[in-house]
């Protein structure tokens, strides 16, 4: 359903708005924007995300007239809903061993690198290949602030779990 609605008389453009407590957050086009918004976050968020924090994700929002040039697409819809969450919740990647959560960091590329660094050296003392004898995944995704740590801090865990 479209709710952008030009008025023939003053071409103003309605559209919603989302709210939190002290302010308007962002615009969307229509509800169906809101919603495809709310499952992606839906599906990024980590089980850590899911099991330790009260989140609540469909914002309120309601019709006003607005600026078509401040209209979000659904990525900054998305943005904006985890930006204004009373969460502490940030975009980030984990390290799970046999499905267990090891470490959080800020992105994918912190985590790969130790774990290249690790297999690297452990490659000087063998001539054949090397890999880990667990499953080892990457994950990006919503993670609880708390749990994303710095590079030293990766690279500390990562020693501390590799021995």
């Amino acid at each position: 359903r479209q709710m952008c609605i030009r008025d023939s008389f003053n071409t103003r453009c309605y559209a919603l708005t989302l709210h939190n407590p002290d302010s308007t957050v962002c615009v969307a086009k229509n509800e169906k924007i809101i919603e495809e918004a709310t499952v992606k976050l839906s599906e990024k968020l980590s089980k850590e995300v899911k099991s330790k924090e009260n989140l609540k994700l469909v914002p309120e929002y309601k019709l006003e007239a607005v600026k078509e040039d401040d209209i979000a697409d659904i990525t900054e819809v998305e943005d904006a809903i985890i930006k204004n969450s009373d969460k502490n919740i940030k975009q980030g990647a984990a390290l799970y061993v046999n499905g267990d959560l090891k470490v959080c960091a800020e992105d994918e590329n912190t985590i790969s690198k130790h774990l290249e660094e690790l297999l690297n050296e452990a490659q000087k003392n063998t001539d054949g290949k090397v890999s880990f004898n667990n499953n080892v995944k990457v994950l990006s995704g919503l993670y609880p602030g708390d749990l994303i740590k710095d590079n030293k801090e990766v690279e500390s865990c990562l020693l501390y779990t590799s021995d």
